[in-house]
């Protein structure tokens, strides 16, 4: 099997290194690829780059399969559900150091990077990325698309909406729901529930604009 990691930016190199520390424990792809729709020439890891359309040409479902690695939530979901379209495999990978306690879920296409605990009974849906040094509490539920940056810390019972950003170092209250397409910002401390397509800053945190665009980088 191969793994073409769908993105050619610093965040694509480091998705190579926790398939990299993968293959070390359990051999699972045999060649390990990037995509980028706009430039092919790149040098990243000594590994071949393609085009999306240059994969499907090239390789049939049954020898590739695909992990979204970019920042941007809203990217995320576009590129997940073209993947999907073309009845292609998106990989769930989690780094060895990860600690995953009992009755979580983790759903497809997510990457969850090293020394991240996912506590007991967990629910994470399809595509979220969970950079280093994350926390997610008991019980918490994290929707389709989101990413948390490193050091993130949401305490158990919570509710993240699909699409959502959680910033470096930002910790959520337990018990708290935040809406999709929402982005705490790097350091906030959330104490109360956020409705949809707000950004908070702060500590407290507090909605400082809602944003129609639903871009985290601007």
């Amino acid at each position: 099997m191969i793994l073409a990691i769908y993105g050619a930016s610093g965040f694509a190199e480091d998705t190579y290194e926790v398939a990299i520390a993968i293959n070390k424990k359990e051999s699972r792809w045999t060649e390990i690829c990037f995509i980028d729709d706009l430039d092919q020439n790149k040098d990243i890891e000594n590994c071949k780059i393609y085009s999306f359309n240059q994969v499907i040409e090239k390789y049939s479902p049954e020898d590739i399969e695909f992990i979204i690695s970019v920042g941007e939530p809203a990217t995320r979901k576009i590129l997940f559900e073209k993947v999907k379209e073309h009845n292609y495999k998106l990989a769930t990978i989690i780094h060895p150091s990860v600690n995953i306690n009992h009755g979580a879920e983790i759903g497809e296409g997510c990457v969850i990077f090293s020394n991240t605990i996912i506590s007991s009974k967990t629910n994470i849906a399809e595509n979220v990325c969970i950079m280093p040094l994350c926390i997610v509490g008991h019980n918490t539920a994290i929707g389709a698309h989101s990413v948390f940056a490193g050091s993130a810390n949401v305490s158990g019972n919570c509710e993240i909406g699909a699409c959502s950003y959680i910033g470096a170092s930002a910790a959520v209250k337990e018990k708290i729901k935040i809406g999709s397409n929402t982005i705490i910002g790097m350091g906030a401390v959330v104490l109360n529930d956020i409705g949809d397509g707000y950004t908070v800053l702060g500590n407290p945190a507090r909605a400082i604009l809602k944003d129609k665009t639903t871009k985290v980088f601007k």
